[in-house]
């Protein structure tokens, strides 16, 4: 039985869970190794300003922001989304954190109960024993996957490419097996060493940069 895999990237206000509130949430879906091209993506309306530090991460303007639905208002269908699945995330934790704060207020329990395990992958980057800053941009590099021209970070886009990473990780790296204490769950990945992997071609690589570019749409 295969694993379905959602991967999970969010953009916010700040960066206290606790004062700040989620902008944007992007989640890719991984089905039989493969990713399935399933995603959910919404821009948030945080009612709330947004910092400057925070700003110039992903370069969300408050203009922008407040024409979009409120977290309550997209709760359910992400979570749908994310229902029975694995959720992979790099640091993980602060993600989960926002999103939590915002399921509680919206009268939902936290994402890890309707689902069936989280992976970090900044996690599994560290017990690697990597000399490099344990980044997104640092994963990718380890594991050959193009990151293009990422001047500024999007929730989708980086899942997409966190999504790319994950696939290549699975089927190269040996399993490491860690027990992450912050949400109590055991987490696992690189279960299928030794499987071939499959460099893209020039037309996948263009239709990879046409699909971020697509997905990250034009500059608000």
């Amino acid at each position: 039985m295969h694993t379905r895999y959602v991967v999970l990237d969010t953009e916010t206000t700040g960066l206290s869970p606790r004062y700040h509130r989620l902008a944007e949430v992007g989640c890719v879906e991984i089905a039989c190794g493969r990713i399935t091209g399933n995603y959910f993506h919404a821009y948030i309306n945080p009612r709330q300003r947004m910092t400057r530090g925070a700003q110039a991460v992903h370069g969300l303007r408050d203009e922008f922001l407040a024409t979009q639905p409120t977290f309550r208002a997209i709760a359910q269908r992400l979570l749908f989304f994310l229902f029975r699945s694995t959720l992979v995330g790099h640091n993980l934790s602060f993600d989960l954190n926002f999103l939590d704060a915002g399921l509680t207020t919206a009268g939902f329990m936290p994402a890890a109960r309707y689902c069936h395990g989280v992976i970090d992958t900044m996690l599994h980057l560290a017990q690697r024993g990597s000399r490099r800053r344990f980044s997104l941009d640092a994963c990718c590099d380890m594991l050959g996957v193009r990151r293009g021209d990422r001047a500024r970070h999007g929730a989708l886009a980086d899942a997409v490419l966190l999504a790319e990473a994950f696939v290549v990780a699975k089927r190269t790296l040996p399993p490491i097996g860690y027990h992450c204490a912050t949400m109590g769950l055991h987490c696992c990945l690189g279960l299928h060493p030794g499987l071939p992997v499959v460099q893209p071609g020039a037309d996948d690589l263009r239709a990879h940069d046409a699909l971020v570019r697509r997905i990250r749409g034009p500059a608000v």
